[in-house]
C-alpha cells in the first residue's frame, strides 16, 4: 500500500514538473491571431473593400474592420463598421456594424442606426443584436460583442 501511494505521488510530481502529461497546444496562440487577422483581411477584402451600389440609389460600403481570434470559443471574429449613404441625398445614412464568425460565416451580431433625413423613418437604432439576444442601444451592443472579441 505505501509503495502504490509512492508511487502515484511520484507520477503526480513529475506531472506538474515537466510536461509530458500536459497536452501541447495544437497551435500557437499567435499563429491562431495571425490566421484570425489574414482571414479576417481576406473576407473584408471580398465582401466589401469597393462598396457595393444598391439599386435603391444607395452605396453601400464597410470604412473599417477588426479581427479578433477568442481562444475560449476557438472562433475568429471579426466586427465590421458599413455605412449606407443615400446617393442622391447625402443627408440620409445608416451606419451598422456586423459581428462575424469569419471562417463558417455566420452572423453573430448586428447593429444599425439612421442618421440625417429620413422620410417616414425615425432616426436612431433600427436593429440591435448578438446571438439571438436583442439590446437597445450602441452601448449595450459594445458590451455584448466584448464577450467575442476580447476574450
Amino acid at each position: 500500500m505505501k509503495t502504490h501511494l509512492s508511487l502515484r505521488l511520484l507520477l503526480i510530481l513529475n506531472c506538474f514538473y515537466s510536461f509530458n502529461c500536459y497536452s501541447a497546444p495544437h497551435e500557437n496562440a499567435y499563429d491562431n491571431n495571425d490566421r484570425c487577422g489574414n482571414a479576417g483581411k481576406r473576407e473584408f477584402e471580398r465582401k466589401w473593400v469597393d462598396g457595393t451600389p444598391s439599386n435603391q440609389g444607395s452605396l453601400t460600403y464597410a470604412t473599417n474592420y477588426k479581427t479578433h481570434y477568442n481562444a475560449a470559443l476557438n472562433k475568429c471574429f471579426m466586427l465590421v463598421k458599413i455605412m449606407t449613404s443615400n446617393t442622391k441625398k447625402s443627408a440620409a445614412s445608416n451606419d451598422s456594424f456586423v459581428l462575424i464568425d469569419v471562417y463558417e460565416g455566420v452572423e453573430f451580431g448586428s447593429y444599425g442606426e439612421r442618421s440625417g433625413k429620413f422620410i417616414g423613418k425615425s432616426r436612431g437604432a433600427f436593429t440591435c443584436e448578438v446571438n439571438q439576444t436583442k439590446c437597445a442601444s450602441k452601448e449595450e451592443f459594445d458590451q455584448q460583442v466584448k464577450i467575442y472579441m476580447e476574450n
